[in-house]
């Protein structure tokens, strides 16, 4: 703020520095103050030049740091909301994509711009008593200039704010439309349903150039009366001082140097608008992010968990009358070495389950890890214990290896070693898959994995969570894509490298149900345990 201040005092003085200029050296003849002036003149120009560059660098060290805050906030509540409570806030997937990017930037202009303001409040208080003293009908007409501005800008604002409102909406629904095009296209092709996949997003992106057409139409409306009427305003003030220059009123020097201001005037008003534009966006924006945001769910201070209570107390996986998706309770007990199973009927509610146990999910009951409740523990915390491996998992457009490091912690040292990768991809029982692929780990996976089948992306996923190394492991299915030659080799090297982990299954598989030390049967009315 300090800095656009005093940029913008250095910058207002250089038209009446130059006006004098032009008075005393050129209409009075005294060349001998030509030297002086370019001296000054030169000095004022390294003072506004450095207080532009502490302005620039103080804005863009906000406006990254907000970044950073603001995408860190949204990330961590969608990695701590279940779908279900995410789907009550946004439009799916596009959507919470589009507030966390398109919307967060739409706030960093305006944060950006607020010293602007500092910048338009020193060009008032300025301006107006020196553009009086030069000549009051001058006055007049600057602030005729400014009363038909305001009109302007009480009027055109609100119509933009619903226009650019109605434009993220459908910016929303198109980003999800295409991840969706992208993500099944390869299913639908064969069924001949890839067209109207196709009409679906040519009718969003149709709406999506109508609504961007209707924000520029109002927004070159406004920004178009935001210079025609300055520049009216000049030519009117430039009539009003020459015939005070005629008339004696007026010097040369005061007649430019109110020229160069009212071109002054005319980047504040431009500034104005901009701002005033920035600021219905960000609204708009402010309001779609703090809709995310309102679902972190609030911690209860005097009964959350202490950093690092989760590793207090022994560790054991035990839930107690825990009921997910209209399921019966469940109440069993998993200690290090001890293999889980959920099991029972379609939609009875397993997956979800999983997902309660993870923190992700809502449940009645009670989940605790170590004798803490997984939903109290730290959302940071949490993810070095407990690790979910979902039936259908993401897999980034990528390499192996990238896919694979997404697990692995950039604060915690040097990445793992080629060595380790390959370890987990063996127990995974992918190295068969790996040794077959053209460049290893260095091979690219396509969108979603594309390039590899559905068993391939399930062993590859599993071995990404076998190198988070956390002490829970939940398995939603992993094996289900598998033929049974390919599920034992797996289960077997995964039973011989969790003696110190609790894993907890979901599924029906027979070869997994024999290995498992304790197995939940979930009906809509019952639950039967055994082992």
């Amino acid at each position: 703020m300090v800095s656009s201040f005093v940029r913008q005092l250095a910058f207002l003085a250089l038209p009446y520095l130059l006006g004098r200029a032009v008075q005393e050296v050129v209409a009075d003849g005294r060349t001998d103050r030509l030297a002086w002036y370019v001296a000054v003149l030169a000095t004022v120009v390294l003072v506004e030049f450095a207080g532009l560059c502490g302005w620039m660098m103080w804005s863009n060290l906000a406006e990254a740091r907000l970044a950073a805050g603001l995408r860190e906030d949204v990330l961590g509540v969608v990695l701590d909301t279940d779908d279900a409570a995410l789907a009550t806030r946004t439009d799916g997937y596009g959507d919470t994509l589009s507030r966390a990017v398109e919307d967060v930037d739409v706030v960093l202009v305006w944060v950006h711009g607020l010293a602007t303001w500092v910048v338009i409040g020193t060009t008032v208080v300025v301006l107006v008593p020196s553009i009086a003293g030069i000549d009051p009908s001058l006055l007049l007409v600057a602030l005729g200039c400014a009363a038909l501005l305001l009109v302007v800008n009480l009027t055109l604002p609100p119509r933009f704010a619903r226009r650019i409102g109605a434009f993220a909406q459908a910016q929303a629904s198109r980003t999800r439309t295409v991840e969706e095009l992208t993500s099944a296209y390869a299913t639908l092709r064969g069924v001949g349903g890839e067209a109207a996949l196709v009409r679906r997003h040519d009718a969003r992106s149709a709406d999506v150039t109508e609504r961007i057409v209707a924000v520029a139409r109002i927004r070159s409306l406004w920004a178009a009366s935001g210079e025609a009427v300055p520049f009216a305003g000049i030519a009117v003030g430039l009539a009003v001082g020459g015939l005070a220059a005629l008339d004696g009123r007026m010097d040369v020097g005061q007649l430019t140097t109110f020229t160069l201001w009212m071109g002054t005037v005319q980047l504040a008003t431009n500034a104005i608008v901009a701002r005033l534009g920035d600021f219905g966006a960000a609204r708009v924006s402010a309001e779609r992010i703090t809709a995310v945001l309102e679902l972190g769910r609030p911690r209860d201070s005097a009964g959350a968990p202490a950093p690092g209570a989760a590793t207090d107390h022994a560790p054991s996986l035990a839930l107690t009358g825990v009921a997910a998706a209209g399921a019966a309770p469940v109440t069993f007990t998993l200690s290090p070495g001890d293999w889980g199973l959920v099991t029972g009927p379609t939609g009875v509610g397993k997956s979800t389950l999983l997902r309660a146990v993870a923190g992700l999910s809502d449940h009645t009951g009670a989940i605790r890890w170590c004798g803490a409740e997984v939903g109290r523990i730290p959302v940071a915390e949490r993810f070095e214990q407990i690790v979910l491996v979902p039936q259908a998992p993401l897999l980034l457009h990528g390499t192996v290896r990238d896919n694979l490091l997404l697990a692995a912690d950039p604060s915690a040292g040097p990445p793992p070693s080629d060595a380790r990768l390959r370890e987990v991809c063996r127990t995974a029982a992918f190295d068969v898959v790996l040794e077959a692929l053209p460049d290893g780990l260095d091979t690219v996976v396509g969108e979603r994995g594309s390039t590899l089948s559905g068993g391939e992306r399930q062993r590859l996923a599993l071995a990404r969570a076998l190198l988070r190394d956390t002490p829970v492991l939940l398995l939603d299915d992993v094996t289900s894509a598998l033929d049974e030659e390919t599920e034992h080799l797996l289960l077997d090297r995964l039973r011989a490298r969790t003696d110190d982990r609790v894993v907890l299954f979901a599924g029906h598989r027979p070869a997994v149900r024999s290995r498992a030390d304790h197995v939940v049967e979930l009906h809509p009315t019952e639950v039967v345990a055994r082992g």
